[in-house]
């Protein structure tokens, strides 16, 4: 499909992430249902249940943030887009970490020390996504 002039920016978007089936209810929110099914699982330490909650919490933040100024501070329409999809990005992101951490959860009886190595990468998963979407709130609030 030919895109109008002044347009083309489009092209250059990455791929959007589509969320699996599980991570479309109970919620029209994928990233909130994430955080729904990992806090409803009952295998995450209170260091990851913090994590989780605080990721709530940015995730509502970038969304009041993307509603009421992005459209009037994002210096262009590609801008606009990428900022859109970063909620996104980051659930998947945090998804990515999920899987392994849960299957080795499981597949270990919840045996501690046998998962750490996943335990870490969903830490830092979580983390990451709630420094990156405060870092890039923040950044337009100069």
């Amino acid at each position: 499909m030919t895109l109008p002039e002044g347009w083309n920016w489009l092209e250059e978007l990455p791929e959007e992430w589509v969320p699996p089936a599980e991570l479309r209810e109970p919620t029209s929110n994928a990233a909130l249902n994430l955080t729904i099914k990992m806090l409803a699982s009952q295998i995450l330490g209170n260091d990851l249940i913090e994590l989780v909650g605080m990721l709530i919490a940015e995730s509502a933040r970038y969304s009041i943030w993307f509603g009421s100024e992005a459209k009037v501070k994002a210096s262009s329409n590609k801008e606009l887009a990428l900022l859109s999809m970063l909620s996104y990005e980051q659930a998947r992101l945090v998804y990515g970490a999920w899987l392994p951490y849960s299957s080795s959860f499981e597949s270990s009886g919840g045996l501690v020390g046998s998962y750490e190595e996943e335990r870490s990468r969903l830490r830092d998963a979580l983390f990451n996504a709630v420094s990156k979407l405060s870092e890039t709130r923040k950044k337009f609030e100069a």
